[in-house]
Parts: structure tokens; C-alpha cells; sequence
């Protein structure tokens, strides 16, 4: 199913709806959809910044493993881009506010804003695959060249991971954390062997 908003296409996939429905059936606490809704909420965030900019991205899909927004080829400014960044925590963190002051009246509403928080914050992480790490890496190529930039970034890529993994293994060991923190951890150890996140501009 496609719709067009303005130049970008947004487009549903079966398996978006598959999941949802599953997650509905599956999950009487409704945490699966409401995880997919923050995430949602998130890249719409991107979504009408990009809109605001003038820099519509090419499509956004809603796709089984969540919605992906697909940029247009040529690049924003610096500026932009990190705007650009930084709306879909934006919009995740004022979702959260939000929830928590409709908690006086709705108290169910409460975990609606720790998926919206918990989206929000982690994805400002200075790491590859977030956009705490794109907006980190675009910083550090524009202030210290290409190379040096993403040198500079992998070094404190590496720290964090490697302490951020370190702490969650605790957790889960001491069960004070899911085991899905673990897997948040091995996602972010593969992206970090992706191609950088920054412009490579050459």
C-alpha cells in the first residue's frame, strides 16, 4: 500500500501490518505495539523536519522490522542534517513529557512514555546506527577533516560500546535487566562494523 505525501512515498508493508497484528494478538500487554508506535513517532519526527527544511527524503516504509526513512540523494547542510538528527529523539522526548503530564489523569499511559523515553535517549548514543553517532561522527568530520574525524569517533565508539556492554552484562547477570539489553548491545557492536555514518566526503 503507497501513499504519496508531497515527494515523499510512504509506503505500508505487509509485514508492518503482520507484525502489528501479531504483536496485538500475541502480547495482551500491548508493549510490542506501543514499542512500534515510539519508533513511528521517531521517524515521523525526521520526517517533518525534512518537510520543514525543504528537504523531503525520498520515501519512508513501514516494513516487519520497524519504519525506515529513506533519504534523497544530495545532502542538507550541516546545520540541516543535524536538525535533521536530533527531531525524531525531539519528538520522542516531548511525547514522553507529554504522556507524563497525561499520566495525572491516565495512569496506564505511564509506559507508553518509557518506550517514549527510552527510544528518545537511546538514540542519542554516540554510536553507529544511531543518531547520536551520525550527528557525532558528521561533527567531528567537519571540524577535523575526514580522516581524523572518524578516527576520533571509532576511539570513543569503542569506549562506550565496550562500557555500555559491560554494564549490561552485570544487569542481566545480577537480573536487573532484560536479556534484550544484550541484544541492543550485539546490534550495536554489528552496525559498528558498517560503513561510517559520516559524509565521507572526499
Amino acid at each position: 500500500m503507497e501513499f504519496r505525501l508531497g515527494q515523499t512515498r510512504l509506503t505500508i508493508r505487509f509485514g508492518f501490518v503482520a507484525m502489528l497484528t501479531l504483536s496485538a494478538l500475541l502480547d495482551p500487554s500491548g508493549w510490542g505495539v506501543l514499542g512500534l508506535l515510539a519508533a513511528l513517532f521517531h521517524e515521523l519526527g525526521h520526517l517533518f523536519c525534512c518537510l520543514v527544511l525543504k528537504h523531503p527524503p525520498k520515501a519512508l516504509e513501514l516494513t516487519c522490522f520497524g519504519p525506515a526513512l529513506i533519504p534523497r540523494e544530495g545532502l542538507p547542510s550541516l546545520k540541516q542534517e543535524l536538525l535533521i538528527l536530533f527531531s525524531g529523539s525531539g519528538v520522542n522526548l516531548l511525547c514522553a513529557g507529554l504522556c507524563f503530564w497525561a499520566g495525572q489523569w491516565v495512569p496506564q499511559i505511564g509506559v507508553f512514555e518509557l518506550f517514549h523515553l527510552a527510544f528518545g535517549l537511546l538514540n542519542l548514543f554516540p554510536a553507529q546506527g544511531l543518531d547520536g553517532g551520525k550527528a557525532l561522527s558528521l561533527l567531528f568530520e567537519h571540524c577535523f577533516g575526514c580522516l581524523w574525524g572518524q578516527r576520533l569517533f571509532h576511539i570513543i565508539q569503542f569506549v562506550f560500546l565496550l562500557s555500555f556492554t559491560t554494564v549490561c552484562l552485570y544487569w542481566t547477570v545480577q537480573q536487573r535487566l532484560h536479556w534484550t539489553g544484550l541484544v541492543f548491545c550485539s546490534y550495536l557492536w554489528l552496525a559498528a562494523l558498517l560503513p561510517s555514518p559520516g559524509r565521507n566526503t572526499k
